[in-house]
């Protein structure tokens, strides 16, 4: 009966959702998952137990036996298709269908619509009458068969979209880096020949501000050296190196200009190791949450607050260090453990730490999250461990 579903269904929610701290949606996926493989699993048991008993369909699921035989040995070819499937699907795969969320909502979509139809055909058609029928049997498992196959095709499908995806990703992040290159050179360039200039002309501007002082006009000279000392760290802070890592630099520079025109203090020495395990996708995607977090955090406070934001990274003990610490207004949201940040748009609630998180376990590596609201100055923490090497 579909009823002996849905109470399986519910009953396996509930255990998953009272024994584990993840959302409704993430325990959703699990739960249709076990129950659309054990529906199509017992399918071909049902189908296979009736050819070899020659007796209908209706009899077998009505069977007390059966019934038994027929959940348990639909439990084991369940069990040695997750194998399987662990073998065919490498957790890599696995964690980018999983990061993909308009590709799992499609999947889950697409079981949950199998689950209806197949338990309305089983129990409208195929289960309801005392019929013996071979033809019968054997359509069905031919449908469970194809349904079978068409699904694992439009996952392959879906892995490739998401392959060209990453792929595409990975050329435009490319696309930038040689764009930030040739900026980079032309700066460089630029900052060289001003200070050429500089260094030229350095001995002229000292002996006009030596004449001024001869003269007894202090304030003239003091005006020529602090123009140039004004001109000289405009240079500097125009041309910052923020992280040895191209990728980790673009972002912290794009950061250094937003929170100039917003005000805000900034200040960054990351140091990225080579052949580090996250490759630049990732290290893009962690920074670039780590900054739009902190951003979005400095902007929602009052104009008259101090808006700071700090970004270090080293390695120690064998282990790379990241610290993020950045002023906000005090306010956030704790949901099971987990920090919700205040967004407009709901949807978005907590997406940027969540993806920091996941990002940081594939590496194997922990994220602490810290506030400091006991002073004036409220202060939101990020300490991230990475290790270099696995054990």
């Amino acid at each position: 009966m579909p009823i002996t579903y849905i109470l399986l269904f519910s009953f396996i929610f509930l255990i998953f959702y009272l024994c584990f701290d993840e959302s409704p949606f993430a325990i959703y996926v699990i739960c249709i998952d076990m129950i659309f493989y054990l529906i199509i699993t017992r399918d071909f048991v049902v189908g296979i137990l009736s050819l070899l008993v020659n007796e209908s369909m209706y009899k077998i699921v009505q069977s007390p036996t059966f019934y038994i035989i027929s959940f348990s040995l639909s439990r084991i070819i369940v069990l040695l298709i997750s194998l399987k499937i662990d073998k065919i699907y490498d957790l890599n795969t696995r964690r980018i269908i999983l990061d993909n969320e308009n590709s799992l909502k499609f999947m889950n979509m697409l079981k949950s619509t199998l689950v209806l139809l197949i338990l309305n055909s089983n129990y409208t058609y195929y289960y309801s009458t005392d019929v013996k029928s071979t033809a019968v049997i054997i359509i069905m498992l031919i449908n469970r068969i194809i349904i079978i196959v068409c699904f694992y095709f439009i996952i392959s499908m879906q892995i490739k979209y998401i392959n060209w995806q990453e792929t595409k990703l990975n050329n435009e992040l490319i696309s930038a880096q040689l764009e930030y290159q040739k900026k980079l050179y032309k700066k460089r360039d630029h900052y060289s020949n001003l200070l050429k200039m500089y260094n030229h002309d350095f001995k002229n501007i000292l002996n006009n501000a030596g004449k001024f002082l001869e003269l007894g006009k202090i304030d003239e000279a003091k005006n020529i050296l602090s123009n140039v000392n004004s001109n000289i760290k405009n240079i500097i802070n125009e041309n910052k190196n923020y992280s040895n890592n191209l990728i980790v630099d673009i972002i912290l520079n794009e950061l250094a200009e937003k929170c100039k025109s917003s005000k805000i203090q900034f200040s960054a020495k990351c140091y990225i190791p080579e052949n580090f395990k996250l490759g630049d996708l990732e290290l893009s995607r962690l920074f670039s949450n780590l900054a739009n977090n902190s951003y979005e955090a400095c902007i929602k406070q009052n104009d008259i607050d101090l808006k700071n934001i700090t970004f270090k990274s080293y390695i120690k003990d064998n282990v790379l260090i990241i610290f993020l610490q950045n002023t906000f207004n005090g306010s956030f949201t704790i949901k099971g453990n987990k920090f919700i940040t205040t967004k407009k748009n709901s949807t978005l609630h907590g997406v940027g730490i969540e993806s920091i998180r996941q990002i940081i376990e594939y590496a194997n590596g922990i994220l602490l999250i810290d506030t400091d609201t006991d002073n004036d100055i409220k202060l939101f923490k990020y300490l991230i461990k990475i290790p270099l090497s696995d054990i």
